[in-house]
């Protein structure tokens, strides 16, 4: 079973189900922002232990690593891209057989929005009370409360938009660029920094579709440099540059 790794068997033996492949979860995963061949951290491989161990244990992913701009929320730091790898992880969706559902908030979206979309990707009929949050929220409880699901909350503002989700019977993962939203949405709290460079280089390198040992090379180093650790914007330079070499 090499999708579904080495302590696949304990799981089956223990009367577990386990994927034998990843499933495309439900919502609107930002597939494209995934690197082929993504290189999961020791902090993100302890986060993916932690969600399959203790499933119901709420998570955020919040923007960090020193800085004024840092602490303010760094973009591109890759809090959804790791959520994104996390939600495909075919362990991770063994842990969550009742189904892994990404939910986009952003500054726009209210709670009530983001309750609507999941009941629809739950075929959970809300159209009785549709304008009420706290009874699509509990139409929503009941679907879950028999199941073992994953709520992937990402890019999450503010407090209010998450705080409906924080007393469903779910596995809660929550990414925002909001220190405040994350401590005060309970659970674990995991910063995400920037990249030291060997990760950096190797990103690139993945993203220029290049087996090449970039530890060398001054251009790839200054790309780094120049990038801040940024995975978003290693990425986008790893696509030009790879581009450039294709012409």
């Amino acid at each position: 079973l090499p999708a579904a790794g080495p302590d696949a068997v304990g799981r089956i033996a223990a009367g577990r189900p386990v994927l034998l492949q990843p499933q495309r979860p439900r919502g609107d995963l930002p597939l494209r922002a995934v690197p082929d061949r993504y290189e999961l951290r020791p902090a993100d491989a302890a986060l993916r232990k932690t969600l399959i161990e203790d499933g119901l244990q709420p998570v955020s992913l919040v923007g960090g690593g020193g800085g004024a701009a840092a602490l303010a929320g760094t973009a591109g730091l890759g809090k959804s891209t790791l959520a994104a790898v996390l939600a495909l992880d075919v362990r991770v969706q063994s842990a969550f057989h009742g189904g892994v559902f990404w939910l986009r908030f952003g500054q726009e979206r209210s709670a009530l929005d983001v309750l609507r979309e999941l009941a629809g990707m739950l075929d959970v009929d809300i159209s009785a009370f549709r304008e009420q949050p706290a009874a699509v929220a509990d139409a929503i409880a009941r679907w879950l409360d028999t199941r073992r699901c994953l709520l992937i909350l990402d890019d999450v503002w503010t407090l209010e938009q998450a705080r409906p989700f924080m007393r469903l019977h779910a596995g809660r993962l929550l990414t925002t660029r909001v220190r405040e939203v994350a401590t005060q949405a309970g659970g674990r709290t995991q910063e995400i920094g920037a990249l030291e460079r060997r990760q950096a280089l190797r990103l690139l390198a993945a993203c220029m579709q290049t087996d090449a040992d970039l530890s060398t090379d001054a251009d790839a180093k200054e790309l780094v440099w120049l990038s801040g650790g940024l995975p978003v914007v290693l990425e986008q330079w790893g696509v030009v540059c790879r581009d450039q070499s294709v012409r």
